[in-house]
């Protein structure tokens, strides 16, 4: 595994610069992130954000970002070898992912899966679908 990928994702704390919902340049500090392949299968790092001073407030909107969205790194957070642990264990779920077909990717409905076993199921498995880091807060 190349050293690169473990520079390349930032850390939890990290202020970052970028356009704000109104286009306007602010900071936000990063509260979570993910790693993804894109359709290009290179690896992308991805990020929620909150506002900085406020957080994650209702009156203030978090949201997700690519690392192409960020301007500028203000102030790098906190790494160890947790964070080590961390992006490994991404990148070998990664691995496990089982590549779609050509044919498999054409022919695949964006609709979400409905499921009427449990009361609020098909809403689980909707923000499942929608949440690229639905996976890392709901682990058992």
């Amino acid at each position: 595994m190349s050293e690169e990928i473990f520079e390349k994702v930032l850390p939890l704390g990290t202020m970052v610069k970028i356009y704000d919902m109104d286009g306007e340049e602010a900071i936000y500090f990063i509260i979570a992130r993910a790693i993804i392949k894109n359709e290009e299968e290179e690896l992308v790092s991805l990020y929620h954000v909150a506002p900085h001073p406020y957080g994650d407030v209702p009156s203030r909107d978090i949201f997700t970002i690519s690392e192409k969205e960020i301007i500028e790194i203000v102030h790098l957070g906190y790494r160890d070898e947790n964070d080590i642990s961390f992006i490994k264990r991404n990148l070998e779920e990664l691995e496990k992912v089982p590549e779609e077909s050509p044919e498999a990717a054409e022919t695949a409905v964006d609709a979400p899966i409905i499921e009427e076993n449990e009361e609020g199921a098909s809403e689980e498995i909707q923000e499942k679908n929608e949440d690229p880091f639905y996976k890392f807060r709901n682990r058992e």
